[in-house]
């Protein structure tokens, strides 16, 4: 798939548990690569969005958004309504409903990515770390887009760990797979920026939910 000129390549972790997946659960990947499967599960993600958000328009958050499409340039992901034109990716930032906490996520749908911010990011981080945070969760989703090994292993993966039936080996793995998920996402948002401090910074304030 040569629709997104990703700069960064999978973790070899990643790698080896899609080689292995694909080799030692070859039912259970076969079924989770179905495209009635992917179906149910982006219209899930749609609802979820209609429940829980609400839209923020480009209009109405012009600076908001041009950092994102600055961002995803950087990532090789063009976005629509942005200057460069190919590929055309839809980008769309949403505010959480929920009251508490501070968070900024990717809600994963093929061919368009939906970011949601949780709490007063926008006012809590500075410009420079709101953009590593931007560029963090479309590297996420230049990650599943562009790679559909990996989309599949983490929604295999993420199933057989919450199966009541779970070992401490399915825990650990589905963990792991995640956090080196976390680790390209990170490196994306330095590469996409270049700013060290902002990107590690942003990462504390939201943990911790300090602003300074």
């Amino acid at each position: 798939d040569d629709r997104y000129r990703l700069p960064l390549e999978p973790l070899p972790y990643h790698v080896e548990i899609i080689r292995y997946l694909q080799t030692r659960e070859g039912d259970l990947w076969t079924w989770f690569e179905a495209d009635r499967f992917r179906a149910e599960n982006s219209d899930a993600v749609r609802l979820g969005l209609l429940k829980s958000t609400y839209r923020i328009d480009r209009s109405a958050n012009l600076g908001l958004y041009e950092a994102a499409d600055g961002v995803a340039a950087s990532l090789g992901l063009s976005v629509s309504g942005s200057s460069d034109a190919f590929p055309s990716l839809p980008l769309t930032i949403y505010q959480s409903q929920a009251p508490v906490g501070l968070n900024v996520g990717l809600a994963y749908v093929p061919g368009a990515a939906h970011i949601v911010l949780t709490g007063p990011v926008c006012t809590t981080l500075t410009p420079p770390e709101v953009r590593c945070v931007l560029a963090h969760e479309l590297s996420h989703f230049g990650l599943l887009d562009r790679w559909r090994d990996y989309l599949i292993a983490s929604q295999l993966l993420a199933a057989m760990a919450n199966d009541t039936q779970a070992t401490a080996s399915h825990l650990a793995t589905a963990r792991l797979f995640d956090l080196y998920g976390e680790v390209y996402c990170d490196r994306g948002s330095l590469l996409a920026t270049g700013d060290l401090a902002s990107s590690i910074s942003a990462l504390v304030k939201i943990v911790t939910g300090t602003t300074d």
